[in-house]
């Protein structure tokens, strides 16, 4: 019989270790396998990064060290047909110092072995004193208190105020001074101003652009890709802190300027067209006006004015309803503008001869419900005397014998109903009724000009055509695109269709002529100058399309000479007080202009006038203007200019007062005397004065020194007053009446 042997004490405790050391190694053997497979993984995301993913995470490291700075490519220029500088851009800069950067002090050692100590926080403070009337003590101290605060920012280990902006639109000849102080605390910022030569003059045309180089209305919209130019840029490594410094290791690409555009206008002539247009507005106690200018025989836009008018030189001062160039925004009803597109197609037709009796029904033509009135009541009389008269009656009967699809065929190809195709943003196409909409009474009211919408520069084009013997042509407004001296687009007459024969042309001079010597016109006739052209006076539409008691638009649309034209011309005058008549209100503006551009222009029209006159011209408005562009308009003229004293080279000559005034009449070949003020060196007391000149002159002179202006009032400047703004530039506040 077998005895159980007795564990013993001492086996026990062997027994407990061994275990122990056994639950140690394996507690060991995890952490171990642990950190090993933690290695591994480090191993392998180590590989994977700086082997498979190289790529990816070195650049993105290099996105966290270098940044790309803009290059502002400079805006191409604008110009008129005669290559007067229309719209530019003005290189300025703007100053700001980065206060962990600037020094208190610092010194250079000169060529000749001598050693300059430049303090440049003072330095900065003193040139901005200088060239733009802050006062130093507030440069100064704005940067001091900066660096206060960054001295208890880095104790609570917070990010570092690095940029404080002290002034901006200093002109770029100053940089120089800022760079002679050698401080890489101090940041210099290039940047291109768009600046308008002539102010108002063309402003819906030529539009603006806004601070980020982008056309935003008229041509600089239109064109924007093609002024604009292409951007460059620059790398700068960035540290820790934020500092920047030049990568001169990587590559810098240069923008690429934008090109220049030539127009078609001749500022001369819009000059006239926008001042004998805000005198027809103001006369007529209207809201507002449109003339529109073509050369018949090309389709180039001679002028396009509207009022009331801005300054793009300050666009956001202005209500932007002002910035609409209404002869291609805007769609009315024509009234009798419209009748020579029914006679038209009723002498192409051969529907009717000038010759040819009509029933004016004593002015009244009445029907069960509706009638038309005549303003001058006509019995039986003759085509010709119906449309001088401008009967509504008779070209209502003319439209009916028509019938409506072939009215309607020549309607459009007039072009109504369709976009002219002009170069100009936010043209509308107008309103022309559908063949299956237009009833017998419809079609009466469609032959004297209601039924249908149009836009100014819609009626141009129509005109124009009668006047170059019957060619429908496209109208444009830049006429070429130039790029360093090279040419890359110049634009010809685009002819869209012939609408009518020359036979039937000649006819509709005629009707155009006898309306202008005879008819409801003759506030346009001039003597010895045959003017072709038609009134217009129609009542206007609500916004629920009912006609509006004592609102109307007068109108006026011509050509001239008759027998050889070179001026076509729209003008319209919106919501008169006065008198609504277009024979009244428009026709005079009309003549005014045509014989002021005869004046100064007497190769636009032939054997006008006798060799006395044609030897007269008037002299333009060059207060406002620099030196070089008052010397290119009079020179275009045949005038000569006479300076006070020699204009100073590289500088801005700003031309403060002449003599003879503007619309004063002076013999080819003689002076201008003008009064120069030069952009000084050392402004302030030097700042410009402009008290007693218009106001478009005193804010051109104010923009050309870099300097920004609050106007209260219109007309002429009777006081200003310079006061800092928020930002500490200074401002020049101007009175006018």
């Amino acid at each position: 019989m077998q005895t159980k042997r007795k564990i013993t004490m001492k086996e026990k405790d062997k027994t407990e270790m061994a275990d122990a050391k056994r639950k140690v190694f394996w507690e060991l053997f995890f952490v171990f396998g642990v950190l090993v497979a933690v290695l591994l993984l480090v191993i392998v995301r180590l590989f994977y990064v700086q082997v498979i993913n190289n790529e990816v995470y070195a650049k993105q490291a290099e996105k966290q060290q270098q940044s790309k700075d803009t290059i502002m490519p400079q805006r191409g220029n604008i110009y008129d047909r005669n290559g007067i500088l229309l719209a530019s851009s003005i290189k300025y800069i703007s100053i700001a110092v980065d206060p962990v950067v600037i020094k208190d002090s610092i010194q250079i050692k000169n060529k000749d072995g001598s050693v300059e100590t430049i303090y440049p926080v003072d330095s900065v403070a003193a040139l901005l004193e200088k060239y733009k009337g802050i006062p130093k003590n507030e440069t100064i101290k704005k940067i001091r208190q900066v660096q206060e605060r960054n001295l208890k920012r880095a104790a609570n280990k917070q990010e570092l105020i690095q940029h404080i902006f002290l002034a901006n639109r200093i002109t770029s000849d100053k940089e120089i001074s800022f760079r002679n102080l050698k401080d890489r605390g101090i940041k210099i910022t290039p940047k291109y101003i768009r600046h308008y030569n002539y102010s108002n003059v063309a402003a819906q045309i030529l539009g603006h652009s806004d601070t980020s180089n982008r056309g935003r209305s008229g041509i600089e919209l239109q064109y924007d890709s093609v002024l604009r130019g292409i951007e460059g840029y620059s790398y700068v490594y960035k540290d820790a802190a934020g500092r920047k410094r030049p990568a001169l290791n990587l590559p810098t690409v240069l923008p690429v300027d934008g090109s220049d555009l030539y127009l078609t206008i001749d500022i001369n002539f819009q000059e006239i067209v926008e001042y004998e247009l805000a005198k027809g507005v103001r006369n007529a106690d209207a809201e507002s006006g449109t003339i529109i200018a073509l050369d018949p025989e090309t389709g180039e836009v001679l002028a396009c004015a509207s009022y009331p008018s801005y300054n793009p030189n300050n666009p956001f001062a202005y209500n932007p309803d002002a910035a609409r160039i209404r002869s291609i925004t805007d769609a009315f009803e024509p009234g009798s503008t419209f009748k020579a597109m029914t006679a038209t197609a009723g002498v192409e037709e051969k529907i009717v001869r000038t010759t040819d009796m009509f029933n004016g029904f004593h002015g009244l033509y009445q029907q069960t419900t509706y009638s038309i009135r005549d303003e001058e009541p006509l019995g039986i009389t003759s085509f010709y005397n119906a449309f001088v008269r401008s009967s509504n009656i008779i070209l209502s009967e003319l439209a009916v014998r028509l019938k409506k699809n072939i009215f309607l065929k020549y309607i459009r190809d007039f072009g109504f109903g369709a976009e002219t195709g002009i170069d100009l943003p936010g043209e509308v196409r107008g309103f022309v009724p559908k063949l299956d909409s237009i009833r017998s009474a419809d079609l009466r009211f469609l032959g004297h000009g209601y039924g249908i919408s149009t836009t100014p520069i819609q009626l141009a084009t129509a005109y124009s055509a009668i006047a170059n013997d019957g060619t429908l042509l496209r109208p444009y407004i830049v006429k070429k695109i130039v790029n360093d001296d090279n040419v890359i687009m110049e634009r010809n007459r685009q002819p869209i269709r012939k609408v009518m024969s020359q036979n039937t042309a000649a006819n509709l001079k005629n009707l155009l002529t006898g309306a202008v010597k005879e008819g409801t016109g003759t506030r346009a006739y001039i003597k010895d100058l045959k003017v072709a052209g038609k009134t217009g006076t129609a009542q206007k539409l609500d916004k629920n399309k009912n006609y509006r008691s004592g609102k109307y638009i007068g109108s006026f649309v011509g050509f001239y000479p008759a027998d050889n034209p070179k001026i076509c011309m729209f003008i319209m005058i919106d919501e008169p007080k006065n008198n609504y008549y277009g024979g009244t209100i428009a026709a005079p503006i009309f003549k005014n202009i045509a014989l002021r551009y005869a004046e100064i222009n007497p190769n636009i029209i032939d054997n006008y006038g006798n060799k006395t006159a044609n030897d007269l011209v008037y002299v333009p408005q060059l207060e406002g203007l620099k030196f070089e562009t008052g010397n290119k308009i009079l020179s275009s003229i045949g005038l000569n200019i006479a300076p006070d004293k020699k204009p100073i080279s590289k500088q801005n000559n700003i031309i403060i007062k002449q003599n003879p005034y503007p619309g004063a009449r002076i013999k080819k070949g003689g002076e201008v005397k003008i009064v120069l003020e030069t952009a000084a060196e050392t402004p302030n007391p030097d700042l410009p004065k402009v008290v007693g000149l218009p106001l478009r002159n005193a804010i051109s002179i104010l923009h050309s020194n870099g300097y920004k202006a609050n106007v209260t009032g219109t007309g002429k400047v009777y006081a200003q007053d310079w006061k800092f703004n928020e930002k500490k530039e200074r401002i020049c506040y101007l009175k006018c009446k």
